[in-house]
């Protein structure tokens, strides 16, 4: 009771302090949901196509992860259309990093985006692990993009109100799948995450950005991982380190990488680099250096 108003007196309880910060975010394994597909089971592959030499004639497990036959992207119609690809026919090797290479306006990121199955060829035809995918309907296509690939963009692409652990696991909540923690735990450690994990985008170099978006992009050991100049908005260091990693995902951990990159030391990283010119591929280099890839785009 207040001595001056004679009003009773209410007093606020304390709050208590916030937890202590540990080194990393719990990693509870969670119940899966109902009707929910463990990661360590491939969701159900997209319809095959019927008609030979398509997905069904090919031999499951010999087929390329991807491969592309008479691929051709135009983009307008008429005197302004552009024809970004030109009859496209590529194959992509399984547990290998490929880097296509090519000057402005060669349609490197046109055959990427369509391969990834970000957008549709204006003619020809994609396959995924030896299945078509002309026929998908967006729905199929949206939902092979969440669970069988993996993307690593320029810009990031990171969500900038959640922490690094919680953009790592996004594509699992969103596709409702079951954390492999085991799988995660290697990735944050592979790339030197582990005491960034509560950090939003904001808090990190640009190098640790596209290292949450490289853990990200394999989170859910998608079939083929696409990345569209991952270096290009890095320093030579940050860019070294996500190179050794997409390297390391090839070699230790089994991925396939297809990476568009404009730099000849970054295509030295790769088993394989495909030179396109005019929506076309112009040649190709196996095991390549740095000098081979200059030699090359100098002829």
């Amino acid at each position: 009771m207040s001595a001056e108003t004679g009003r009773p007196q209410f007093t606020q309880p304390p709050v208590p302090p916030p937890p202590p910060l540990t080194r990393q975010p719990p990693l509870t394994r969670q119940p899966p949901l109902a009707g929910q597909t463990p990661l360590t089971r491939r969701p159900p592959a997209l319809p095959a196509a019927d008609k030979a030499g398509t997905a069904s004639s090919l031999v499951a497990g010999r087929d390329p992860a991807v491969r592309a036959r008479g691929l051709t992207k135009v983009y307008g119609a008429g005197e302004a259309a552009v024809h970004a690809l030109r009859g496209v026919d590529l194959d992509i090797e399984r547990a290998k990093l490929t880097a296509i290479m090519g000057p402005s306006g060669s349609g490197k990121s046109s055959l990427l985006h369509v391969m990834a199955a970000l957008d549709r060829p204006s003619a020809g035809e994609v396959l995924l692990e030896g299945v078509a995918l002309a026929g998908a309907s967006a729905r199929e296509l949206t939902g092979l993009r969440r669970d069988r690939l993996g993307f690593v963009f320029q810009e990031f692409n990171l969500v900038p109100t959640l922490t690094a652990w919680e953009n790592i696991t996004l594509p699992l909540e969103i596709g409702r799948k079951a954390r492999d923690l085991e799988w995660l735990d290697r990735l944050v450690d592979t790339l030197g995450l582990r005491d960034r994990l509560r950090h939003r985008p904001a808090q990190l170099s640009g190098g640790q950005c596209q290292r949450v978006a490289c853990a990200r992009a394999l989170a859910a050991r998608p079939a083929v991982v696409f990345a569209d100049e991952p270096t290009g908005n890095l320093d030579s260091a940050a860019a070294q380190q996500i190179l050794r990693f997409l390297r390391q995902a090839v070699d230790e951990l089994g991925q396939t990488v297809v990476m568009v990159t404009h730099d000849p030391g970054a295509a030295a990283w790769a088993d394989r680099v495909v030179f396109l010119a005019d929506g076309a591929v112009a040649g190709e280099r196996v095991k390549p250096t740095r000098e081979d890839v200059l030699t090359f785009l100098a002829a």
